[in-house]
């Protein structure tokens, strides 16, 4: 059965659609064969986009549903992926695939699919209303603040120790410790959020936060933000019945009270010693991910021995930088040594 170009078999195994997928990417190949010609052949950067564009996205499409074959099934799209890429940057036939992967700093197609997965999943937590999300997450819920109106000052902090932020009011000081692999947009983020309420309990209606993010402040201009911590926010304020004001103020200027906010917000970070809010966004999650595939990847090379020439000089997977390829020279060029033509043997001198 065929769901949206994707191939269901009985027991879910994964066969006909991963060989049908395989012979489907062998004949886009010879396009990449033909545009990779030594002496008439694109660049490498083209032809890496090109590669990428007509085969490696069919490959993805659909790999967060038969990622689940089994694990030598799956390797046989591998030789695609690996050729694909050997002829986008010119290498020879006998090269070693992990040389040339890492040449062109493209993942192996096992740590693409896992990335994609993964990133799927932290896409359905943040779209809490798709139908995916139950299937994959349990039901649960998911600088300093100032005013003539009320004040109260809060700020983020993140450091070797981890990250944190306080709330302060007046002598009442909010403080929390977030997950190390949260970012310091999320946790100035989270200091806002804990802010407007604090700010819907007051008895006062009018009430100004001070924030020293900037960044964080113009993402409420945002009709639709990547990080649901800002929506949460936005729909707090909506619901709302208080007249909430925000104003940023430079960090570490000598005000008073954001400088009680920061002291105190880098105080959550060494003295509480578990994360008090666990709930990561989205988009940190997704850059967690990115950084462990990118490590995985790192530690399999370093396992590599020094039998491999590549790694003598190439320590790390950081992509190289290339060089373009050389152009050829105009057939109708009259310099003797360049107007050849080849034969079988020989190089003889078109006269």
């Amino acid at each position: 059965m065929k769901i949206l170009g994707i191939i269901f078999d009985g027991n879910l195994k994964w066969t006909p659609n991963l060989k049908q997928l395989k012979s489907s990417c062998k004949n886009k190949m010879n396009v990449i064969k033909t545009l990779s010609h030594h002496t008439r052949g694109a660049n490498q950067k083209p032809l890496l986009s090109i590669y990428k564009s007509l085969i490696l996205s069919k490959i993805k499409y659909g790999s967060q549903i038969y990622n689940t074959a089994k694990p030598n099934l799956l390797k046989i799209l591998d030789p695609i992926h690996n050729e694909g890429i050997r002829l986008a940057i010119g290498a020879f036939r006998t090269s070693s695939t992990d040389s040339i992967l890492n040449y062109a700093g493209e993942l192996p197609l096992q740590l693409q699919r896992d990335q994609d997965t993964l990133a799927y999943i932290t896409k359905r937590k943040s779209t809490t209303n798709r139908i995916g999300y139950k299937a994959i997450f349990d039901n649960h819920a998911a600088s300093p603040i100032n005013m003539e109106h009320k004040k109260k000052p809060l700020d983020a902090s993140k450091s070797e120790h981890g990250v944190g932020f306080a709330v302060v009011k007046d002598d009442t000081i909010i403080q929390h410790k977030l997950p190390e692999i949260t970012s310091i947009f999320s946790a100035e983020n989270y200091a806002i959020f804990e802010g407007v309420k604090l700010a819907n309990t007051l008895e006062t209606n009018d009430i100004l936060l001070i924030s020293d993010s900037l960044s964080t402040l113009l993402a409420f201009k945002n009709t639709s933000p990547r990080n649901e911590i800002t929506s949460n926010i936005q729909a707090c304020l909506v619901q709302s019945k208080k007249n909430i004001v925000f104003m940023w103020v430079p960090s570490h200027t000598g005000i008073i009270g954001n400088e009680k906010a920061d002291k105190h917000a880098e105080q959550a970070t060494q003295t509480i010693l578990n994360p008090t809010i666990n709930n990561i966004s989205s988009i940190d999650i997704k850059n967690s991910i990115n950084q462990k595939i990118l490590s995985s990847w790192q530690n399999y090379w370093n396992s590599i021995t020094l039998s491999n020439k590549l790694k003598n000089i190439k320590k790390t997977i950081k992509k190289m930088e290339h060089f373009p390829k050389s152009q050829p020279t105009p057939r109708h060029c009259n310099h003797p040594q360049q107007n050849r033509t080849l034969f079988p043997h020989s190089l003889v001198p078109n006269q």
